[in-house]
């Protein structure tokens, strides 16, 4: 059975109050910016990736040594913690 909606009849909408809009607005805006940056962070993802493998890079340190950026077998990238030596903590101390 198809879904019942209700059609709207022109005339008998009220606008909401202003700030709402405005909170409404913003927020759509934001979700098209968010919706940009994927697609931005998609392609240098692809890009990345595709460095990695033509030069036959598996993991590159970042954050100064903090992390790394994995290359997975399934081609996909990801970025991980670097655990610490516990001597090197030790002895830090």
């Amino acid at each position: 059975m198809a879904k019942k909606t209700q059609k709207r009849i022109d005339g008998t909408f009220d606008e909401p109050p202003a700030p709402v809009r405005k909170a409404a607005d913003n927020y759509v805006e934001a979700v098209r910016q968010k919706a940009d940056w994927l697609t931005t962070m998609n392609e240098r993802k692809e890009v990345l990736i595709e460095m990695m493998k033509e030069h036959d890079i598996a993991e590159i340190e970042i954050d100064e040594g903090e992390k790394k950026i994995v290359l997975s077998e399934q081609n996909t990238v990801k970025i991980k913690s670097v655990k610490q030596d516990k001597k090197a903590d030790d002895q830090a101390v």
